[in-house]
């Protein structure tokens, strides 16, 4: 049979309109499917979590507004775990604090000595350091040491600030999560 044959009677545009119908319904079925069946349960998961105030999905992008008294470490490794298993290895957190200025500038005094301890794993050596920076400042400080990272608070009056330093020590493990922390609009 030639195939000349087999496509004689088709009417063309009659095939197209249908082949497109089934395009858009594949589509928007695949659409509906992700909405609430993969980022609907994320986003409850996540907001189940203590110490989250909002979370907002932007593709696969994670946004979160943590509450003021949140444990940085517990509450961004949960949500590492959720958003890593719910939506893909590609996920990413991006946290936000509300810092300020006097907060912020703190924190960058001391950032260097928290990346030396985070890549040579001098943890307790350097935590004296780090308050009796922020007791001049006028400002608590909580700093946590996880596997992956060093997770740094600030707080002072109604204003806090949330930082991650990922660790480059040989006891620390690399994951493909990424966490971005930083004052923003959610």
């Amino acid at each position: 049979m030639n195939w000349r044959q087999w496509f004689d009677g088709v009417k063309w545009p009659l095939a197209l309109f249908w082949s497109l119908c089934l395009f858009v319904l594949l589509w928007g079925g695949q659409k509906i499917y992700y909405h609430n069946f993969v980022l609907r349960p994320a986003v409850a998961e996540i907001k189940a979590l203590e110490g989250i105030g909002e979370v907002r999905l932007g593709g696969n992008k994670v946004y979160l507004k943590l509450e003021s008294q949140a444990n940085l470490k517990a509450t961004v490794e949960s949500a590492t775990s959720i958003a890593e298993n719910l939506l893909g290895p590609d996920a990413t957190l991006a946290i936000e604090d509300d810092r300020d200025g006097e907060l912020v500038q703190l924190e960058e005094e001391i950032s260097l000595s928290l990346a030396q301890a985070a890549s040579r794993g001098e943890f307790e050596t350097m935590r004296p350091y780090w308050t009796g920076a922020a007791q001049e400042a006028g400002a608590q400080i909580q700093v946590a040491v996880g596997p992956n990272a060093i997770y740094l608070t600030l707080r002072r009056g109604e204003s806090y600030l949330y930082e991650i330093f990922p660790r480059q020590d040989h006891g620390s493990q690399v994951t493909a999560a990424q966490v971005e922390v930083g004052e923003g609009e959610l």
